[in-house]
């Protein structure tokens, strides 16, 4: 079926791309790196407003068009 070279060149990929994978995934920046204690805290009622306004303004204001 296959010769020797072939399973070398099947190995040689494979552990290309094994090594591709490993350096080259997804690293973390700054900012998923944020403490509990940087971040803000948001008065519930605000909060209430803001999304109250927002669907507000997609259901009445919001136009589409094709």
């Amino acid at each position: 079926m296959f010769s020797k070279s072939k399973h070398l060149q099947l190995a040689i990929v494979a552990g290309l791309m094994i090594f591709a994978l490993v350096f080259a995934g997804c690293k973390k920046n700054k900012q998923e790196s944020i403490s509990q204690s940087e971040l803000t805290t948001i008065n519930p009622d605000d909060l209430c407003k803001r999304i109250t306004n927002i669907l507000k303004q997609t259901q009445d204001e919001r136009e589409l068009s094709t």
